[in-house]
């Protein structure tokens, strides 16, 4: 592997995106004396479907340029799921950054 000056560098950007989501349960399925607090236990528990969301935004918390060697160590941490990708399967990925646009 090539010293990280000598790699080819990519900026790692960190976000955090923010939902509203809604449930609605009926007053007369709750089990606690105090209808609001049985609620909210149920959606804590993830026991209720949303009946809705909304997107609130997108905010940046972190971001830092990175050798090529930390951005695939940074992939294989975050994205256990793509462990069977080979290291080129990976890199091609990651130099596809742009979403694509409808035609």
């Amino acid at each position: 592997m090539l010293p990280d000056s000598d790699q080819p560098q990519y900026v790692v950007v960190h976000t955090i995106q923010t939902f509203k989501h809604t449930y609605m349960i009926p007053v007369s399925a709750c089990t606690t004396e105090d209808p609001v607090e049985g609620a909210k236990d149920e959606v804590t528990m993830n026991a209720v479907k949303e009946t809705a969301q909304e997107w609130l935004g997108e905010q940046i918390v972190s971001a830092d340029v990175v050798p090529l060697s930390k951005a695939i160590e940074i992939f294989e941490r975050e994205s256990p799921y793509l462990s069977s990708w080979t290291h080129d399967q990976k890199v091609d990925y990651i130099n596809s950054w742009q979403e694509q646009k409808d035609v």
